[in-house]
Formats: C-alpha cells, sequence, structure tokens
C-alpha cells in the first residue's frame, strides 16, 4: 500500500506543480469586484441592475480578456461555439514572461499549459450552461471584501477612478480582466465544491498515511561516484594508445576530388501506382501523347508542370538534380545514363508508372584536374612552412618549460610575443587550423582526451563493481564497514527517515521505498542513480508509535482529503474534456500549434 501511495503522490505532486506554475505565473487570480457602492463613473461601463438580494447593484460589465473575434487562421481549440486563439495563448505567454524570465526550451511547456488552462475555462463555461450554474452578483460583491478591502471604506465603496487604480496597482490589471478572473475563478470553485463535497476518508486510508509520515528507517551505506574512483585509475600507454587507434578513421585525400558517373535529368511521371490493367493502359495512352506533345517542340518543364505526378519535382519542371548509379531504380538509370546529352527517352516503365526522361548534363568518373583542385591544395601548403616555423619555436618553448615546469601559460605567451588562444570544437578528423595543422599535435591532444574518456568509461565501470561486491559481500556476512573498507569505500549510517524525507547529498525517501520493506540486516539491492550507486543494508526501523496517531489524526485527515479532491477534480477535468471530445463539442487544430514548439 505504501508503494502504491508513492506512485499516486508523485502524480498529485506533478499535477498540483503545474497548476502552481500556470497560476503563479500568469496570475490567474480569483479575486472579486465591487459590491454597491457610490463615487464617480469612469470610461468603462457601468450597469445599474437589481441584485440576487433586492438590493440595488452597481457593477462593471465584464469583458473576457482576449474576446477579440479570431481569424480561422489563428483558432488552435474550440470548445462549442467558443473559441481560444493563437493569439491569446501568446499574449499570456508574454506577460509571464514580463514578470519572470522564461528560458527558450521551456516555453512550449508553459505555452501548452496556458493552452489547457484555456481549454478547460471553455469546458467549464460549457457545461455551467448546460447545467445551469452560474455567479452571481452577490457572491461576486462578497468575494471583493476577502481580497481587496481597500476598494471599501467601512461600507462604502471608494469609487471608480481609486478603485480601477487600487486593481492596476496590486494586480497590473485593468477593471475588466480583473473582475472577468474573478468570475472564472469563482465558477471553478462551484465546480470543485459539486465534485468533491462527497469526498471522504476512511479509517484505513488514515492508517496508511499515518504509516507513510512515520514509518522510518536507518541505513549502513556507501555512495560511490566514478569521479572519486577516476584519481586511482592511471590507464597505460597502450591502453590510451589501443583505444585512439580503435577510434580513429583516416580519409585518403584523393577520395576529395574523385567525381562518380552522374547525370542532371528532368523527367514526367504519370504514376500507376494501385491502379487495374485497364486504368495502367489509359495512363500508358496519356503518357504516349504527352510524349507526343514533347518530341514535337513544346516545353519539357511546362509539359511536367501540368501533367507530372511526382511532387517533388513537378514544380520544378521535373528537374531531379544530378543523381550517381545506384540512386535510383535500375530501368530509370539504364534509361538515364544511356542517354546522350541534350537527349529525350521514349516511355520507360518503372515500378512507379511512366517516365519520360530527358538528360540536360553528363559527367563520367574522374578525378579533377589540378587547375581546378590547386587554390584547395594551396591552403596545406602555406600551413605546412607555417608548421615548420611554428616547430621551431616550439622547440624553444620545450627548452623553457624543461628548465621549469611552474611557468604558466600566460608568463610563456609573454616570453614569446605569442598570444593565448582557444580551438573551437574539433573532431579527430577535422584539421585544427588554430595550431597549424600538426599531425602530431593533433593526436596527442585526442589521445590525452582518450585517456580521459577512458578513465571516466573504466571508473564507472568500477563503481558498478564494486557496488554489486560490497552488496555480494554484505549479504554474505561481512560486516557493512569491513566490507566497504577493504573495497576502498566509505561506510556511513544514516539518521532516521521516513518516505517523505532523505538521506542528505545522497538519496530521497522515495529512492530507497524498497527499504521500508525490508527488515534489520537485510541489504537491498544496489541503486543505480545516474552514474553513481548506493548500496544499503537496514540498520534499523522504527514503526510508527499509536499514540501519535490521535494527535496527528486532524492533520493527516485534511492532506488526505486535499489529495483525494485534487484527485477528483482532475478525473472530472478529465472526464469532461474526453466527453466533448466525444460529442464533436470540442476540437483542437494540432496543426495550428506548431509555432509553440511540441504541443501536439
Amino acid at each position: 500500500m505504501a508503494v502504491a501511495k508513492d506512485s499516486r503522490k508523485t502524480g498529485l505532486r506533478i499535477l498540483l506543480g503545474a497548476v502552481v506554475l500556470l497560476l503563479g505565473g500568469s496570475m490567474l487570480l480569483y479575486l472579486v469586484p465591487q459590491t454597491p457602492g457610490t463615487g464617480e463613473a469612469s470610461s468603462t461601463d457601468i450597469v445599474a441592475k437589481v441584485g440576487d438580494d433586492g438590493s440595488m447593484l452597481l457593477y462593471l460589465v465584464p469583458q473576457t480578456p482576449g474576446t477579440g473575434e479570431a481569424s480561422s487562421t489563428d483558432i488552435v481549440a474550440k470548445v462549442g461555439d467558443e473559441t481560444v486563439s493563437a493569439a491569446e495563448v501568446r499574449q499570456q505567454l508574454a506577460e509571464i514572461q514580463q514578470r519572470n524570465q522564461v528560458p527558450k526550451q521551456l516555453e512550449s511547456l508553459y505555452a501548452r499549459q496556458i493552452l489547457n488552462q484555456l481549454i478547460f475555462q471553455k469546458e467549464m463555461e460549457y457545461e455551467a450552461k448546460r447545467l445551469g450554474i452560474r455567479v452571481s452578483d452577490k457572491e461576486r460583491a462578497d468575494r471583493i471584501r476577502q481580497f481587496l478591502p481597500t476598494a471599501y471604506n467601512g461600507d462604502t465603496f471608494v469609487g471608480m477612478d481609486r478603485y480601477a487604480s487600487e486593481v492596476q496597482a496590486r494586480f497590473q490589471l485593468t477593471v475588466p480582466v480583473f473582475e472577468e478572473l474573478i468570475r472564472q475563478g469563482l465558477l471553478q470553485d462551484k465546480f470543485r465544491k459539486l465534485v468533491t463535497d462527497g469526498v471522504s476518508v476512511g479509517p484505513s486510508e488514515l492508517q496508511d498515511e499515518f504509516k507513510y509520515k512515520n514509518e522510518k528507517v536507518k541505513l549502513d551505506y556507501a555512495f560511490i561516484k566514478p569521479e572519486d574512483l577516476e584519481a586511482k585509475i592511471t590507464p597505460d600507454e597502450a591502453e590510451i594508445k589501443a583505444a585512439y587507434e580503435k577510434n580513429r578513421q583516416y580519409q585518403q585525400n584523393i577520395q576529395q576530388y574523385q567525381v562518380a558517373n552522374r547525370v542532371h535529368v528532368e523527367h514526367i511521371l504519370l504514376m500507376t501506382v494501385g491502379k487495374t490493367d485497364a486504368e495502367v493502359e489509359e495512363i500508358r495512352q496519356k503518357a504516349e501523347d504527352v510524349l507526343k506533345q514533347a518530341k514535337k517542340g513544346a516545353k519539357f518543364e511546362d509539359l511536367a508542370k501540368k501533367y507530372s505526378e511526382d511532387p517533388g519535382t513537378k514544380d520544378k519542371g521535373g528537374d531531379l538534380g544530378w543523381i550517381t548509379q545506384g540512386q535510383t531504380v535500375p530501368e530509370f538509370e539504364k534509361t538515364a545514363f544511356g542517354l546522350d546529352k541534350g537527349k529525350m527517352s521514349d516511355l520507360v516503365k518503372t515500378q512507379y508508372g511512366f517516365h519520360i526522361i530527358k538528360v540536360l548534363d553528363k559527367e563520367t568518373a574522374h578525378t579533377k584536374p589540378f587547375d581546378e583542385v590547386k587554390d584547395s591544395i594551396k591552403v596545406p601548403l602555406l600551413l605546412a612552412k607555417a608548421d615548420k616555423m611554428a616547430s621551431d619555436e616550439a622547440d624553444q618553448l620545450s627548452a623553457t618549460i624543461r628548465r621549469s615546469n611552474k611557468v604558466s601559460l600566460d608568463e610563456l605567451a609573454k616570453q614569446f610575443h605569442l598570444s593565448l588562444g582557444e580551438t573551437r570544437p574539433v573532431t579527430v578528423t577535422d584539421a585544427i587550423l588554430e595550431l597549424g595543422n600538426s599531425k602530431d599535435a593533433k593526436e596527442a591532444i585526442f589521445r590525452l582526451r582518450q585517456g580521459t574518456e577512458l578513465k571516466q568509461q573504466k571508473s564507472t565501470e568500477l563503481a558498478r563493481a564494486k557496488a554489486e561486491d560490497l552488496a555480494k559481500r554484505v549479504k554474505a556476512g561481512e560486516k557493512f564497514d569491513a566490507a566497504a573498507k577493504s573495497l576502498g569505500l566509505e561506510a556511513k549510517t544514516s539518521d532516521l527517515f521516513a518516505r517523505n524525507g532523505s538521506i542528505s547529498g545522497a538519496v530521497s525517501g522515495k529512492q530507497v521505498a524498497a527499504a521500508f520493506q525490508l527488515k534489520p540486516g537485510d541489504v537491498g539491492a544496489p541503486l543505480n542513480l545516474g552514474s553513481n550507486w548506493f548500496v544499503y543494508r537496514v540498520a534499523e526501523k522504527q514503526e510508527p508509535n499509536p499514540a501519535d496517531f490521535e494527535k496527528q489524526k486532524k492533520e493527516l485527515t485534511e492532506q488526505v482529503l486535499q489529495t483525494k479532491r485534487s484527485l477528483a477534480f482532475e478525473a472530472f477535468r478529465t472526464s469532461l474534456e474526453a466527453r466533448l471530445r466525444q460529442e464533436g463539442k470540442l476540437q483542437i487544430m494540432s496543426d495550428k500549434l506548431k509555432g509553440f514548439g511540441d504541443l501536439s
């Protein structure tokens, strides 16, 4: 049961975190407007009306934020007759970004939360109309006294100008937007009450929560980090060289200048895929007619645009570009490479349909002549000369370093009139131009890198091996601290902690939830935490004290109730959305969401 509660609570915390992130960031505040009062009206529309309690009410006519007419191309969701536009999502995202810095990679997450909230608001409005649920004037008036008491002086309304100033100063909102958010919040409260009023907590649920929060364990443990083991690993020269050679890739210079057989072709395709024999014959006759037009002098590109059914080349006049042997189906390739430059084929049948092929240009396999590549050869030659000059100065640098290896790079640069710099990121096959393209320097650098990577790899493997070995030894009866010491590891003992607690700098109670199912003396399976490993033995287990149950009962009841109510309301939200989708009342235009990242 405790494991099940871990899973349930994790899901709840993710949900609540998303709601808090959205509501906290976008100022969706559940506040209320003014009650009846006096004062001069501002430019905002004011309507006099008899309230639900029979009194005369002055209240501002709410204007729903973002209810301007959205073009059909801007609509991203529709609930009944109400729409949500991309502009509304962008506007709320911009407001959040004004108050808080939103990392670029999280913008799509924020946009999705905003969109979900806007859709849910429309869904509640739709359901409220269906069920006859509404927010009364008195309910709105009562709420303002809770959240904006400064709008009144005793029982007297302070006036529209001051009220508008208070709203702007405290919430950075206009009065119409402020009041609409109040109404929306009260409507959601009504649904929440409707959904959760029947939720209760049973005795067994309280006992489970009591155990979850009060059962504790103390662990003997070792936290094994590969980085701590790296210093003890020194790969020898042979290992580093073997790893380097294994990853090294050579590219012969001549390959840079070779050009394969290739032809530049255009084609017109009339497709026969999925057609009957009779239909194929009709398509063949149509293709013959197009071929006749081409042979009579009609412009090939115009014919391709008019008749071709190849979507990739149709708009380009049938231009396939340069193709090499092996790129196309055999029938197409044989014809294309068999035609001379400027010539056009008869009908060519392939698995796709009937083709008419025209060769625009043709090149046979060859090596580029010297005049064509001499500019690309010039740079390596110049670099070779630079290598020679640099080599002489490097000898002097080396001699200076040998005399004293404590000389800093800054001092060396100053002494030899050099500038310090960094290379761009490079791979083993890239020329390191900043270092004169020296083969020896590059090999030395990547051997150093290979040595570092080899140490990291070996330390990760060693951490796992030590974790498995430690667990095996302790299970066999060795004392935890002695077994850890013999493996060069540090054994520690935690304080007592509950499932909602942690071992500082190591693990949380949730990560070692299995420990709460073990008996004192039992050894848990080694726990992999990224590249780190956690090995533990249950040293002590403390059961909840029954005498504490009554002391905690009220708090536990509230916590479980809150959890169940939140889950119930989320279930209502999910089922409402599913029902509206099924009824065709909810539509989300996924193709319109691409501007917000991966939202669909």
